[in-house]
């Protein structure tokens, strides 16, 4: 194993998956945002589905906030099953809507745990994750889940922040910490670069992994806007190992102007960068590899909007 996927399978700093939890049902209706970049990503997932050969009965939707991707795919196989797995209730609820005419009922949704599907092994046909596994306390072992869930020649499909993601705001936020605290605590969660990420997809199994990258020059208002927009998708400072108890607000007040000093635009506006990471693979089936090699395929790179 690449000793650079160690640090996201085994990071240093703990993600809570309480307080993921707890962040996500916070947001509530915010999570519904077709203009926000997870929407955005999940576009792109879906689109990347043209590439791949297979008509699915049964399809899990992993690290559901909005019920967007979910929807999407419901439409684009109306006959197959979708199941939507997320973190909190108010996810779940968006990402079950109503049906039928007389007797209204929901479709299913699921809140379970990061690390432990409670599905049957098997039972998936394609299985997709969008800008979730960042969140998740144990990355390979979410990993592992997924692909124990997925059937033998099934799809595999997802998105997640790469390690350039959001890289001025964490190198202001590094140096306010030293100056206030003399340490650097954590404050946004591990995220690897491309070739990690691949490996990591090879580590856990998957078969023919691909991975690739779209970097993002996204302009924001200030670091305020930038801040309330993080929030409203669910994302926070979820690590076991935080900063306790409250940051003082001077903290903030200081953090805007360094940002501005060090990434304001001419505008008056300020530069964030984002990096999205694709990764597709497959759950091998010894007695349809050669079909399988003939349908994977390295997939075209997407083109995000960069105002997001």
């Amino acid at each position: 194993m690449n000793e650079t996927v160690i640090p996201f399978i085994e990071p240093t700093h703990h993600i809570d998956p309480l307080r993921v939890r707890r962040s996500w049902q916070k947001s509530g209706d915010q999570l519904v945002d077709p203009t926000s970049l997870v929407a955005m990503v999940g576009n792109q997932l879906v689109l990347r589905l043209d590439e791949i050969k297979i008509e699915p009965k049964q399809i899990l939707n992993f690290g559901e906030r909005s019920g967007i991707l979910t929807g999407q795919l419901r439409k684009r196989w109306p006959k197959a099953n979708v199941v939507a797995a997320t973190m909190a209730p108010a996810a779940a609820k968006h990402a079950a809507p109503y049906y039928g005419l007389l007797h209204r009922k929901r479709l299913p949704a699921l809140v379970t745990s990061d690390s432990t599907l409670p599905f049957k092994r098997n039972s998936f046909d394609v299985v997709m994750s969008n800008m979730a596994l960042h969140w998740c306390s144990n990355p390979g072992a979410t990993l592992r889940e997924m692909r124990r869930v997925l059937k033998p020649g099934g799809a595999f499909l997802m998105a997640m922040a790469g390690g350039e993601s959001l890289q001025e705001l964490k190198l202001c936020l590094a140096d306010l910490d030293k100056k206030w605290w003399g340490k650097v605590w954590p404050r946004t969660p591990d995220m690897p670069d491309m070739h990690s990420f691949g490996d990591l997809l090879a580590a856990t199994g998957f078969y023919q992994p691909i991975a690739d990258r779209d970097p993002i020059q996204a302009p924001f208002p200030d670091t305020n806007s930038l801040l309330k927009g993080l929030k409203k998708m669910g994302a926070g400072n979820h690590h076991n190992s935080r900063l306790p108890g409250l940051t003082p607000k001077g903290y903030f007040t200081e953090l805007s102007q360094l940002y501005q000093q060090r990434f304001g635009l001419p505008d008056g506006r300020i530069n964030v960068s984002m990096e999205i990471l694709f990764g597709h693979g497959w759950k091998s089936d010894p007695s349809r590899k050669e079909e399988q090699n003939s349908s994977s395929c390295a997939l075209p790179k997407p083109t995000l909007d960069p105002n997001i």
